[in-house]
């Protein structure tokens, strides 16, 4: 009887424990979703400080976007090209926001590469570091999608583990 008592005990808190693995593994994510975010945001703000130079644009469409991993709807990216100089070096790049472009529906994308058409002249702003990195605008909405995530695991792994810990050891 003692036996069944003891490894009826041991299942209930291995379940628990199970809670506490997830819950912690959805506030560690969340935890690195918001360094990242932070850091992110930082590298937007370091831009606002990076010269600019006229460019030309080569490219401007939009296009299904394969960074978004496969879910069941589709999401588009302008696909903006564009060439500049700096200290006689002629670069390409192809990214309008800081660090890439954000996806999006198929109709802002394509009104979002519309604003930059081929041949036209565009301020580029580049890295006085690597002029090599560059972007068309000051700006990315990548730090904001990674802070809601960060929250949202926070949120939800801190009751998971709270919980199943008031279980095990019965706390407060």
């Amino acid at each position: 009887m003692l036996a069944t008592i003891h490894r009826g005990w041991e299942d209930l808190v291995g379940k628990y424990w199970v809670l506490v693995g997830f819950g912690a593994l959805f506030f560690l994510c969340g935890s690195a979703s918001l360094c990242a975010a932070y850091s992110w945001r930082q590298r937007v703000k370091r831009s606002f400080s990076w010269p600019s130079v006229q460019g030309r644009v080569l490219k401007s469409e939009f296009g299904e976007s394969d960074k978004i991993g496969s879910g069941s709807g589709s999401s588009y990216a302008p696909v903006v090209e564009y060439e500049y100089t700096v200290n006689d070096v002629l670069y390409t790049h192809d990214h309008i926001e800081v660090g890439g472009n954000t996806a999006a529906t198929s109709g802002s994308a394509k009104k979002r590469a519309a604003t930059y058409p081929v041949g036209s002249e565009v301020t580029v702003y580049f890295d006085s570091e690597d002029a090599s990195n560059a972007c068309l605008e000051r700006r990315s909405w990548q730090p904001v999608m990674m802070a809601v995530v960060g929250v949202a695991g926070c949120i939800f792994g801190t009751p998971m583990i709270l919980y199943a810990l008031h279980k095990i050891f019965r706390i407060w």
